[in-house]
């Protein structure tokens, strides 16, 4: 509230004015509050830095207190929507930056219920009237899926991608047409975008790691059979930064949907961190050396030393050469 205060008064008093309505009878205890705190330490309290103070804590007070958040989110006084909107806006912002930060880790579920009731409410508010809907249909059916996986990522998370569209991660790589996949487009469904960008298990990626996916997978360590369905193939990846070795899991000759339609496409299933990715790579070497397949391709000497920094111990594979078809 204070950045906002100095670099945007005008939104700054537009939230300052709703937060205060909203609070009711709290701002005049949050007054007090500021005036007793700032008497013990000998400060003199002008009027404008106690209102500055309390609009500091009500605005606190939307991401600590889920009652006062689901106040805001309940307004349905029409005078209030611009200034609901405006609100709603920032508070997504931050919840997005605050979520994004885990970077790997897993987000605590409060975090992610007060986050998904603020998209939902951010949805529901910039949802299009009874006149708008057809023309906004027709907009999605015209959705330009010549954008970056990136930028259809942000679009989906803000609520402006087609609901019933699947994202385009690009064409299928070179590396995956030379071991048999066809040229389809590479797809992935809004339900793993969710989970992966709210990585709601601590295995998936955040949505700023995501977004390099699909030119990991032009350069993938290894692409081998994947171990429980048939029919599908795991490319492990490395994503750089990241620092842990990432599964991508691709069913081959899969569907899509663009512009409400269905679509052939190689279809991305899950994209994760896995402990045992190299494991797997060890499993698929050794069915290989056995003659019974399994691996279709990796880069001989990057997979020796990340298994070497991993203390996973490969079977002898002189004979294996870097891309194996």
């Amino acid at each position: 509230m204070h950045e906002l205060e100095i670099h945007a008064p005008e939104v700054y008093t537009e939230i300052s004015q709703y937060l205060r309505e909203q609070a009711g009878d709290d701002v005049a205890k949050l007054e007090k509050k500021v005036e007793r705190l700032y008497k013990r330490r000998g400060i003199e309290l002008t009027e404008k830095t106690r209102n500055s103070e309390v609009d500091a804590r009500l605005a606190e007070k939307v991401f600590s207190d889920s009652s006062f958040l689901d106040r805001i989110i309940n307004d349905a006084d029409p005078a209030h929507v611009e200034a609901k909107r405006t609100l709603l806006t920032k508070i997504k912002e931050i919840f997005d930056k605050v979520i994004e930060a885990f970077k790997g880790e897993r987000v605590p579920k409060e975090l992610r219920e007060m986050r998904d009731k603020v998209t939902e409410a951010f949805k529901s508010i910039n949802a299009p009237t009874s006149t708008q809907t057809a023309e906004t249909q027709a907009s999605f059916k015209e959705y330009d899926f010549s954008k970056s996986f990136a930028e259809q990522l942000d679009d989906f998370d803000n609520g402006a991608f087609p609901k019933s569209d699947t994202l385009v991660m690009g064409g299928t790589p070179k590396v995956l047409q030379d071991i048999g996949l066809s040229a389809l487009p590479m797809t992935y469904t809004q339900k793993h975008a969710r989970e992966a960008i709210d990585n709601v298990d601590g295995d998936h990626l955040g949505k700023a790691l995501l977004k390099h996916v699909p030119d990991a997978l032009k350069d993938p360590i290894a692409v081998i059979d994947s171990s429980s369905q048939p029919g599908r193939l795991v490319a492990i990846i490395e994503l750089s930064g990241h620092g842990k070795s990432t599964l991508a899991a691709v069913e081959i000759d899969g569907k899509g949907r663009m512009h409400g339609e269905l679509i052939d496409s190689n279809a991305v299933l899950s994209v994760y961190d896995k402990k045992n990715a190299l494991k797997q790579l060890q499993n698929a070497l050794y069915s290989e050396t056995q003659e019974n397949g399994g691996l279709y391709y990796w880069q001989k000497n990057k997979a020796i030393a990340l298994a070497r920094i991993s203390g996973v111990q490969f079977p002898k594979v002189s004979k294996i050469g870097r891309a194996h078809v």
